[in-house]
């Protein structure tokens, strides 16, 4: 110092400028809080213009409130010295800020204290960011303390140094768990494969594996491991997991994989031909319908977008190519089964049955199809409506009456002849019950015959008297039984014939061979009948007394 004071150099002038070079405020204030010196610093950490001169003016203009101030003095003068006092402050504008002061307290030679002096750093952005580093750090603290993931950190021996609560699922204590390795808990089936994604980590600096873990029961679960390697402060390398127990998602993948695993087996051995449709193109197929349309699996599932419309006959087209669009859209109007002609790939047509339905496949609407060859029966039916129609016409045409009626009584089907017969017309009678007229001396026999169609043989016959459009006419009925799966009755089928003819034939026969009979009985010679057999059939009361 004795070579500044030799060249006229102010020492605290001195000062002053080395304290603004570091960005450090200067203030000397006396004992009553009147600023006796300070720098340009002192200025700018407190808003004011740099050129202005605070001399003179009281410190108390700074502080955020008095009590700071006297707390800061208290302590000033019971020690002498203070050193890093973090003290609020205020600038001009009102803004508040933390400063950083350093003070000592000046004496004169007979130890009174004269005034004080230090310096001021404005410490602001490092306190906010030393408290939002406690808040993150706070935070990060309590997400990882209450997360329901296992995270834990190893050092490279895969020993470990920190394990949060959710550890504690295991069923382990925090102890437990620091007096063991990371492979302790892994099933012994996974550890070479652990090892080996914990060397691959430290090179790449991050994995991902699936492995189970053992519970403090011997139960293994199932986890989902994520690691990530970081080095400390003291620049050792340390690994960084968090594990989530995936048991419950390997389960419903293990039924997802064996549903589809019978899926499979059921699809490939199906007689139905199955295929899924998506974007057009033909994502599954089964050989079954390989089969059906004369294509291999192959050339199948190689099928550019569009290329299975090749299959449709043009009179088809459209209805498949737009119940296809629909499904694989997932919009409404799609109809769920129909029938359309395919080509197979020998030019062959045929006829086929079709069931479909939207699915969700890969996350996208499909179409699921599901059809058979129905050839056979498109040939089995067109020959029943052949022998139907032969059938009718036989029915429409015969004299015969025919009727079918259900377990109710009401008629389902009944010939011309029937209608013709009692009157009515065809739509007056289906749908609806009609019994005819049955004369009051056949009512009891006909009853006691329809008792048999309920037992075996299930039929019925007999002759009766009932009221048509022409009167009482005779008529035989057959009746027979349809019965459903449990034996019960459900349909009976009735064929009648007029015999009114025959029946008054019978008649005039048997008046005549009673009159016959009369006229031999009074005669006084003997009478004997002969057939052309001459076989004898009866003789008079002459000749019976005769013989």
């Amino acid at each position: 110092m004795a070579s500044i004071n030799e060249n006229n150099i102010n020492p605290e002038k001195y000062l002053l400028d080395t304290l603004n070079n570091l960005d450090i405020g200067f203030v000397k204030v006396s004992n009553d809080g009147i600023i006796l010196n300070h720098n340009l610093i002192f200025n700018q950490i407190f808003g004011y213009n740099p050129e202005k001169k605070l001399i003179g003016t009281k410190i108390l203009d700074n502080w955020l409130n008095s009590e700071e101030e006297n707390r800061f003095i208290e302590d000033l003068y019971k020690k002498g010295i203070v050193k890093k006092y973090i003290a609020l402050g205020k600038k001009v504008d009102g803004e508040k800020i933390f400063l950083e002061l350093n003070f000592r307290l000046n004496k004169n030679f007979n130890g009174e204290t004269i005034s004080f002096e230090g310096t001021l750093i404005d410490v602001t952005k490092r306190i906010k960011n030393e408290r939002k580093l406690k808040e993150s750090e706070e935070k990060y603290r309590l997400i990882t303390e209450n997360a329901n993931d296992l995270i834990a950190v190893l050092d490279d021996k895969l020993r470990y140094k920190y394990v949060n609560e959710g550890y504690k699922l295991l069923g382990y204590s925090k102890e437990e768990i620091y007096n063991s390795k990371a492979t302790d808990f892994i099933h012994p089936d996974e550890v070479d494969r652990a090892i080996k994604a914990v060397r691959k980590g430290l090179t790449s600096g991050t994995g991902l594996e699936e492995m189970r873990v053992k519970h403090k029961n011997g139960k293994f679960y199932w986890f989902e491991v994520k690691g990530k390697t970081f080095r400390d402060l003291n620049g050792e390398t340390n690994i960084l997991l968090i594990s989530r127990d995936i048991t419950e998602r390997k389960k419903i993948e293990q039924k997802l994989k064996e549903s589809a695993e019978n899926f499979r087996n059921i699809a490939e051995h199906s007689l139905m031909a199955i295929c899924i449709l998506q974007d057009d193109v033909i994502k599954y197929a089964n050989q079954r319908m390989a089969d059906i349309n004369g294509y291999s699996l192959e050339e199948i599932m190689n099928w550019s977008p569009g290329e299975f419309l090749k299959l449709i006959v043009p009179e088809s087209l459209d209805l498949a190519s737009e119940q296809a669009k629909i499904k694989q859209s997932g919009l409404p109007g799609a109809i769920p089964h129909y029938h359309f002609q395919i080509i197979k790939k020998s030019g062959e047509k045929i006829w086929i049955e079709n069931f479909s339905r939207i699915i969700n496949f890969n996350g996208k609407p499909a179409d699921l199809m599901i059809f058979f060859d129905i050839i056979g029966k498109i040939k089995a039916e067109q020959k029943l409506k052949e022998s139907e129609e032969k059938y009718r016409l036989i029915v429409n045409n015969q004299t015969d009456l025919v009727c079918k009626v259900d377990s109710e009584g009401v008629i389902l089907f009944a010939s011309p002849s029937y209608c013709k017969t009692f009157g009515k017309s065809e739509e007056e009678l289906l749908g609806k019950k009609f019994m005819p007229l049955v004369h009051e001396d056949d009512i009891e026999f006909t009853l006691k015959e329809m008792e048999k169609l309920y037992s075996p043989p299930y039929t019925a016959t007999m002759e009766q008297r009932a009221l048509t459009k022409d009167g009482w006419r005779w008529l035989s009925w057959v009746d027979t039984a349809i019965l459903d799966s449990n034996n019960n009755v459900k349909e009976i089928i009735g064929v009648g014939r007029d015999i009114t003819e025959r029946k008054n034939s019978e008649q005039k026969l048997k008046e005549s061979e009673l009159r016959l009979r009369k006229y031999m009985d009074s005669a006084t010679d003997g009478f004997i009948l002969f057939d052309s057999k001459l076989n004898y059939i009866d003789a008079n009361k002459v000749t019976q007394q005769l013989v």
